[in-house]
């Protein structure tokens, strides 16, 4: 096959097959491949820096931020009015979470043996082989097959539940637990917007658990932004309207077990070969297990039978067919207002019947379910791949949007304790994140400091060297 070799303006050599040798015909290659390919001429130049670790790290920053904003949003829908079961709520989401999971991992495994046995390639994929970029070529894979099996079997691996694993995964799945339920208890009595007042304490435990545990210094800076937070954690629990005391005491203790659950996913991680989809799928199991007996404990099951039963022999009071037609009976000219009230009663009841339905609540329960395993599956991406100070900048963004929905699409009460603990607990988090990254700068120059040769001997001296 003959190649044109070509210098670029930028000093790179470009090696371009002939027409008659890269495809017989224009029309063996999709139009879509031709249009990546010119497409991908310009890519370079506008982002040259970009590699698929930074692709990976923006998609599962991407996914936790829908993800989360989802879970809270349907957890507090469902727990404000329809199921005020948090315990129970949080029991349903790690099951439709291993479902889930197992159905999506059937699906990824199938496609992939399919793809595997698949006697000969099409004529897309010979033209496929011949190009020489090999992000153009994934990209191009994915179109050609479906870009949900591609990614299924990426992100979803075949698991089986090992005893053994899952007793080493038990720690983090206890601390899992407990975050989960003290996180729902907590949204089911405070606002959307003040969710994130309750939980601010999360960097104070993790700060506090860091140096006991992991034995990592923080800077004066950062010691006083989280104090920044404290304030305004105190301040926010003054008003009881928008967040009342069982909502602020839940939303410490379960900024405690995150935290604890923090520490403990890189641990489990480099103890398990950092394989994040078993570790999630893993954890998820452990929690099916664990939450069934604290509903028992908590009386919660006591409370879903005479939620169930109540719900079964009450009848909402409706404005009756049977009445409309009595009341025209004994007038002959009944008033049209009460005609059209009774018919709008009619309408209202059942629009509203069917938002309060069991099928509905079960819907809503099943897409919390989804949305969280995908929370927990980007949170472990996220700590795999990058730093704990990366995930606590994506928290505040995180936070500052949810507060934000809270107050517009809610409607929620703002008042001026509300507010000043929002204001407090977000600036207090901003200067924590840039304190720590500083901190962490610091830290990488530290080591280069320490390399310095000898004039003598041309050798390295300082801690480095010594390794």
């Amino acid at each position: 096959m003959r190649r044109h070799v070509s210098v670029r303006e930028d000093g790179g050599v470009s090696s371009s097959a002939s027409a008659a040798s890269n495809c017989r015909s224009e029309a063996k290659c999709p139009s879509s491949m031709r249009s990546s390919r010119v497409s991908w001429r310009f890519w370079p130049p506008l982002f040259p820096q970009i590699t698929p670790k930074t692709f990976t790290c923006v998609g599962a920053c991407v996914v936790y931020t829908a993800a989360s904003l989802a879970t809270v949003f349907l957890n507090r829908r469902l727990l404000s009015d329809l199921f005020p079961f948090p315990l129970t709520l949080s029991w349903l989401q790690e099951v439709v979470g291993v479902a889930a999971y197992l159905l999506l991992s059937a699906v990824g495994r199938a496609s992939r043996s399919a793809t595997e046995t698949r006697p000969e390639a099409p004529a897309s994929s010979r033209c496929l082989a011949r190009q020489p970029s090999l992000f153009l070529r994934r990209t191009l894979t994915s179109s050609l097959r479906s870009p949900a099996a591609a990614s299924l079997s990426t992100f979803f691996p075949p698991t089986s539940a090992d005893a053994r694993t899952l007793y080493r995964v038990l720690p983090l799945s206890l601390a899992f637990v407990c975050m989960v339920g003290f996180s729902n208890t907590c949204l089911k009595h405070v606002q959307v917007s003040t969710y994130q007042v309750a939980r601010s304490l999360t960097l104070l435990f993790n700060m506090v658990l860091q140096r006991l545990i992991l034995d990592i210094r923080v800077s004066l800076e950062a010691a006083l932004s989280c104090g920044v937070v404290c304030l305004g954690f105190l301040v926010g629990s003054l008003d009881a309207s928008t967040l009342s005391l069982a909502g602020a005491f839940t939303g410490a203790v379960s900024s405690l077990f995150q935290a604890v659950y923090t520490v403990h996913i890189r641990k489990t991680l480099d103890n398990l070969g950092g394989a994040h989809a078993a570790v999630m799928f893993y954890n998820m199991v452990n929690a099916a297990f664990l939450f069934p007996p604290l509903i028992w404990v908590t009386g919660e099951c006591a409370d879903l039978t005479r939620f169930f039963f109540s719900e079964a022999e009450t009848k909402h009071a409706l404005p009756s067919l049977a009445a409309l037609n009595s009341a025209s009976e004994n007038s002959l000219s009944p008033a049209r207002s009460d005609v059209a009230g009774s018919l709008e009663a009619l309408v209202a009841h059942g629009h509203r019947g069917f938002f309060q339905s069991p099928f509905w609540i079960f819907l809503l329960i099943v897409a919390s379910g989804v949305a969280a395993l995908f929370l927990t599956l980007s949170s472990f991406w996220i700590v795999g791949l990058t730093s704990p100070l990366t995930f606590n900048i994506l928290g505040y963004v995180k936070a500052c949007v949810q507060t934000c929905l809270g107050f517009i699409v809610l409607r929620e009460k703002a008042s001026p304790q509300a507010l000043a603990g929002v204001l407090l607990t977000l600036s207090g988090s901003a200067a924590f994140s840039a304190f720590k990254r500083k901190d962490a700068e610091r830290a990488k120059e530290q080591p280069q400091a320490d390399l310095r040769s000898d004039p003598a001997t041309g050798k390295m001296s300082g801690k480095v060297a010594d390794r």
